[in-house]
């Protein structure tokens, strides 16, 4: 996807999750990381024809006051048994997610995982959206600024092996593991809602699980911002959050004012809390 930077850089570049509990379920998801619907279209490309099949995800602060949402237009999955699958979503150009060599410094979107590790089964697990069975990983990236985010929370999925695989998110607490090139954690405590459709395709998967791979890797741990200490912030770690200036003179006379090129502005979007329908 590519992205027009002054439109999207001031709600991308700043936005950040952190933890809300679940740690629990976050210790299953550390052993883990060592579809089309109605009116989809198929992408051909140079390694795999891609269904996309619709998928939309929502970060929401804790609080409520602010929320990252994405609609991630290509959904695929692959799976190991019918208690065992991943779903990977974009908004992203998948031969770019899949080029080792693109660092994507020039693209601004999201790409998530979710790793289902147990199946929930009426009387034998918990049916519950306070349960854990699944863990999250959300990417957020921001012209060469990127975080990596990691959590656990419920996810209900369908039937595992056809063609398309349908899931629910339910409000699974995510926190931020890892950052680079000046992202900052501008949300706090939130967490991750969201359905998706995805295609089986077990290429297009491969691709972006090796991406999450080179970012697990690569980017340097982070100090989530409701973990910081004094000396973090004396180090320069501490985020900041900045409004969106506005422009004084009315939408008819140009741009407003462009931030310093170290701080980059990021508005807060109120939000109604968010769940499954």
């Amino acid at each position: 996807m590519r992205t027009n930077r002054t439109d999207r850089v001031g709600w991308l570049a700043m936005n950040a999750v952190a933890q809300r509990g679940a740690l629990g379920c976050a210790a299953l998801w550390a052993g883990v990381l060592a579809a089309a619907g109605c009116g989809a279209r198929v992408w051909t490309l140079g390694f795999a024809d891609v269904v996309q099949g619709p998928g939309t995800v929502r970060l929401v602060s804790s609080d409520g006051a602010a929320s990252l949402p994405g609609d991630l237009s290509l959904a695929v999955y692959s799976y190991v048994d019918e208690n065992i699958l991943d779903v990977y979503l974009t908004d992203m150009p998948i031969e770019r997610l899949a080029n080792e060599a693109d660092d994507l410094g020039d693209l601004s979107g999201q790409m998530v995982h979710v790793r289902v590790f147990v199946r929930p089964l009426p009387g034998r697990t918990p049916v519950d959206p306070a349960a854990c069975n699944a863990g999250v990983r959300h990417a957020v990236f921001a012209f060469g600024a990127v975080g990596l985010y990691g959590g656990g929370g419920f996810v209900d999925p369908g039937e595992v092996g056809g063609a398309v695989f349908k899931a629910t998110v339910w409000r699974a607490p995510v926190r931020l593991n890892r950052a680079g090139g000046g992202f900052v954690d501008a949300l706090g405590p939130s967490v991750l809602s969201g359905r998706m459709s995805a295609s089986l395709d077990e290429r297009a998967a491969g691709a972006m699980a090796a991406r999450f791979s080179r970012l697990a890797a690569e980017l340097p741990v982070a100090v989530p911002r409701d973990e910081q200490t004094p000396l973090d912030a004396e180090r320069g770690t501490q985020p900041q959050t900045i409004d969106v200036p506005e422009n004084p003179q009315g939408p008819d006379a140009g741009p407003a004012p462009t931030p310093p090129r170290d701080r980059v502005p990021f508005g807060p979007t109120p939000t109604e809390p968010i769940g499954p329908r």
